[in-house]
């Protein structure tokens, strides 16, 4: 959760888990959210993502987490080990 931040400019290391949730001011963004212009944080330039790509549903979550940061000029993935895999993405 972070507070009012509007020239929040960097973030991360933003892990793409359905179980987490990132509250920006009154902007939540999460597993399944819908990209909106309520849903946009259009002041973050740098974003850093942690990924489990051979968990399915934490690799589709990728797009629509970049939507949310529209103005992101710099983008850092960290891939995430795990243990578990469910399956390839088409």
């Amino acid at each position: 959760m972070i507070g009012h931040a509007p020239k929040l400019h960097m973030l991360g290391c933003l892990e793409l888990d359905p179980g987490h949730v990132l509250e920006v001011g009154n902007t939540i963004i999460k597993a399944g959210t819908r990209v909106s212009p309520s849903t946009m944080v259009p002041s973050v330039g740098i974003l850093a993502l942690e990924v489990r790509f051979r968990v399915r549903n934490d690799a589709k979550m990728v797009p629509n987490v970049l939507r949310c940061f529209p103005n992101v000029e710099t983008l850092h993935i960290k891939f995430a080990k795990t243990d578990r895999s469910t399956g390839k993405l088409n």
